[in-house]
């Protein structure tokens, strides 16, 4: 009688102890899926966010946009001898709305992007234009021979790339020279000045985000932020971007383009 009690008696003591695990690993799931669904709604409504914030940059640059092509159809009837200049700094207001729109984009990992062939001169030709006053202002010769080079890239966010380089050009080589040019052995596209160049302990840190080193210094209009642009774009097209510099003797950036593209 009593073996068999204990036994019913152990019987119990291990089912009440498997029923205890049982509602243990229960409650830990129950808790497991709160979290998940938790985890996202709050991912939902942090993309929810970004796309409002999206949204109205985007809106916020087509609206400026107005006030900006009127502005300039009346500097074109004007004669003031300053509209030159006054058509210069249009193009900087433009450039930095689409720069904080862009900013967006980019730093948005969910955002696909679409790659297409597009000849190099397409992209880089309506930036000429668009600077053509700062060329003229600052009487800086320009060197380029259209590139008619299909490469596979995201057109806007390549062109993005490609003209903050060229606005740092434009910025630190008053009355030089500017290059851009093509090399077909490397699939690279170069662009060059003879400006001051760049301090070699600021060579390492000039895609750093906010960093605008000493020419920065000299420069008030200097955010550090057009080169950390560049080097998120290279990351997110997967075209690497070096330079090289000598202080007093000008910079070279060279873009690397993808061989696929051939």
């Amino acid at each position: 009688m009593i073996p068999s009690l204990l036994i019913v008696l152990v019987l119990i003591l291990y089912l009440g102890r498997q029923w205890f695990y049982f509602q243990t690993e229960v409650s830990y799931q129950q808790k497991y899926q709160a979290l998940l669904q938790s985890s996202q709604v709050e991912k939902n409504i942090q993309l929810n966010r970004e796309k409002d914030l999206e949204d109205y940059f985007l809106l916020w640059v087509h609206q400026i946009k107005t006030p900006i092509a009127a502005t300039k159809m009346l500097l074109e009837e004007s004669e003031d001898p300053s509209k030159g200049l006054l058509n210069q700094e249009l193009v900087k207001i433009e450039s930095y709305s689409n720069l904080a729109l862009n900013y967006l984009k980019v730093t948005n990992p969910n955002r696909d992007m679409i790659f297409n062939r597009i000849p190099l001169n397409e992209i880089i030709q309506p930036l000429l234009k668009r600077y053509r006053h700062q060329f003229i202002n600052q009487d800086i010769t320009l060197h380029y021979q259209p590139i008619h080079q299909e490469v596979l890239t995201e057109a806007n966010l390549c062109q993005i790339m490609i003209e903050q380089i060229l606005s740092n050009a434009l910025k630190y080589s008053p009355k030089g020279n500017i290059w851009i040019k093509w090399r077909q052995t490397s699939y690279e596209l170069v662009i060059e000045d003879d400006g001051r160049g760049i301090h070699p302990q600021d060579l390492p840190k000039i895609f750093d985000k906010g960093y605008s080193g000493h020419n920065g210094l000299l420069n008030e209009q200097s955010s550090g932020i057009g080169l950390y642009m560049v080097r998120l774009i290279s990351k997110r097209l997967n075209q690497a971007v070096s330079v090289q510099s000598k202080k007093g003797e000008g910079s070279r950036f060279i873009i690397q383009f993808n061989l696929e593209s051939s």
